[in-house]
């Protein structure tokens, strides 16, 4: 599955079993469209290596990094994950919907039914 394929899934997988009344999430889009799209990302304020997916809710918020089976975390999202970290909203790494299933799950995020159904 490419990283692309994984983002759909999760997006559709979490507008199927996250409560929209309890919860606000969104991707952050970041990648692609090469060196233009980057610089101008960056003009717009995009901090390097924020997490791909941001959930607010119960006056929190928290942050899932997708990457696929072999992808790795780059040097900024390193950096970015830690400044997070201190901040008491350390992201988590998912590389399949388990994983964003049991990231839901340890953040306490409120979900409609059974989750990974």
């Amino acid at each position: 599955m490419s990283e692309a394929d994984l983002h759909k899934a999760v997006a559709e997988h979490l507008d199927a079993v996250i409560d929209g009344r309890n919860c606000v999430w969104s991707t952050i889009p970041a990648g692609g469209g090469g060196k233009i799209r980057g610089a101008q990302l960056k003009s717009q304020g995009l901090k390097p290596g924020l997490p791909d997916i941001m959930f607010v809710f119960d006056g929190r918020v928290a942050f899932i990094e997708l990457k696929t089976k072999t992808g790795r975390v780059s040097p900024e999202q390193t950096v970015m994950h830690a400044r997070l970290k201190d901040q008491n909203a350390p992201p988590i790494i998912c590389r399949d919907l388990a994983s964003v299933d049991a990231a839901l799950k340890f953040f306490g995020i409120p979900t409609r039914g059974r989750v990974g159904a």
